[in-house]
């Protein structure tokens, strides 16, 4: 499960990585390869913004992100996500992968 985190002032807790694409079909692959670099790197908070769009393909690809976190032994043990654009916060509450849907965007 992600945890919906408001946008952080000051250094936010995790390293912060920005996804650059869609969370759609065509885009899957390559914030694959981004999401996989990162948590490799420790990354534990995305930047959403720029998921205009989300699709099955993009939630199913952010549900692995949250369980490398949790394989990695991330601290709190899940992945936050802020900048949730409206699309992609549509699609992962109808998918149930967020804490605390009702979090400011």
């Amino acid at each position: 499960m992600m945890e919906l985190i408001p946008p952080p002032s000051g250094a936010p807790t995790g390293t912060v990585h920005v996804l650059h694409s869609p969370l759609t079909i065509p885009h899957v692959a390559e914030a694959h390869a981004a999401l996989r670099d990162a948590i490799a790197a420790g990354a534990e908070v995305l930047d959403l913004s720029a998921a205009t769009e989300c699709d099955s393909a993009g939630a199913q690809l952010l549900m692995a992100a949250a369980r490398s976190v949790r394989q990695r032994g991330g601290e709190p043990g899940r992945l936050a996500v802020f900048n949730v654009p409206p699309a992609a916060h549509e699609v992962l509450t109808r998918y149930g992968l967020l804490a605390n849907p009702s979090t400011a965007q």
